[in-house]
């Protein structure tokens, strides 16, 4: 199961995503999409996210559902 239940980059809402409360969108420096992926460039981390949830990495945190990728989940409305 992935991050987010039931839910694709094109249908989460921002009441979906864990974290999201404080989440530094602020300090997203870049954020690139594509049908199946998304990138986001911090000045201290970047994060891939699948379409679907099934793979959320952060090269700062260990957690998948860190601040890191819920700001960057905020950043793509």
């Amino acid at each position: 199961m992935g991050l987010i239940a039931d839910k694709t980059l094109d249908s989460v809402v921002a009441s979906d995503i864990p974290n999201a409360a404080g989440a530094p969108v602020d300090e997203v420096r870049e954020i690139r999409r594509s049908p199946t992926a998304l990138i986001a460039r911090f000045r201290d981390a970047r994060v891939d996210i699948s379409a679907d949830f099934e793979e959320t990495t952060c090269t700062a945190c260990a957690e998948p559902a860190c601040r890191h990728v819920a700001a960057a989940l905020l950043a793509i409305d």
